[in-house]
């Protein structure tokens, strides 16, 4: 049997797996979706189908207090427009604005 890091058996992680995808599921999550997690830098990608994602959620939630912000991920991986080779991607496009003059 798989023990990981945390000491933590397959069977542990499963019902921990199946535990936080019926909540999504009560919850009426979106398969795709951003979460924040209270201290880290950047909101992270989680995938309700995917268990190394929600495994990795439950892991930086379970060392972390407060509350988890979770985002819908727009567009969805079928919506994605940016098409290559067959391949679909998503790009993000960031503007900076600066003004010499000052504020009137």
């Amino acid at each position: 049997m798989f023990d990981g890091p945390a000491g933590r058996t397959g069977a542990q992680e499963a019902a921990e797996f199946v535990a936080a995808c019926r909540l999504s599921s009560d919850l009426g999550l979106p398969r795709h979706v951003f979460v924040k997690v209270p201290g880290e830098p950047k909101p992270i990608y989680v995938d309700w189908q995917a268990p190394l994602l929600v495994r990795q959620l439950c892991r930086l939630a379970a060392r972390r207090d407060g509350t988890l912000e979770i985002s819908e991920m727009l567009p969805t991986p079928d919506q994605r427009w940016l098409s290559v080779h067959g391949h679909r991607y998503t790009s993000e496009l960031r503007c900076a604005v600066f003004s010499p003059g000052s504020p009137r």
